[in-house]
């Protein structure tokens, strides 16, 4: 695939993670089994959404760690069959994708990026923030309290980023 850098006038990640994230070598096992039961739980809401079944079970997908504002809209979204599919086949091709990122040729290094990073403050998650902002010399870093939504929990946070760039 041939990029037109011309093109590409800037990278914004919202609470994004590396592509070692999702090798499989980039889990401990208790991380795995984790990404395991989330993919098969997605997996059964992915192939049951249409009968209603994960609403009758409370299997919602997401919000942990949404604004109260939003919460009335996810009793909604977070049933839905399109948000199942979403999350199921995320998690199904994300080692697909990490192996591309790893084959791809490396971004340019003036290329400017922004990454823009949840509350999260494990260590785990932090170094995958970090790793992110060595792609760059030209990074600007935004740090938030919000959770791994931000896109929805700060839309306007997301949409200023994306406005630097173009």
């Amino acid at each position: 695939m041939q990029v037109k850098t011309g093109r590409v006038k800037g990278i914004v990640f919202v609470d994004a993670v590396g592509e070692d994230r999702y090798l499989t070598g980039g889990f401990d096992s208790k991380g795995k089994k984790e990404w395991q039961k989330s993919l098969r739980i997605m997996k059964i809401g992915h192939y049951t959404s249409y009968t209603g079944l994960p609403r009758l079970l409370k299997m919602k997908v997401g919000g942990r760690y949404l604004f109260p504002e939003l919460e009335k809209y996810h009793s909604f979204v977070g049933y839905s069959p399109n948000a199942y599919e979403a999350v199921f086949k995320e998690l199904r091709d994300s080692g697909t994708t990490a192996q591309q990122v790893l084959s791809s040729r490396p971004l340019d290094r003036s290329l400017p990026l922004t990454v823009i990073q949840s509350g999260n403050q494990t260590v785990e998650w932090i170094n995958y923030q970090d790793r992110l902002k060595e792609l760059s010399d030209h990074v600007t870093e935004i740090k938030t309290t919000h959770g791994h939504n931000i896109h929805m929990e700060n839309p306007e946070i997301v949409a200023k980023a994306i406005q630097k760039h173009i």
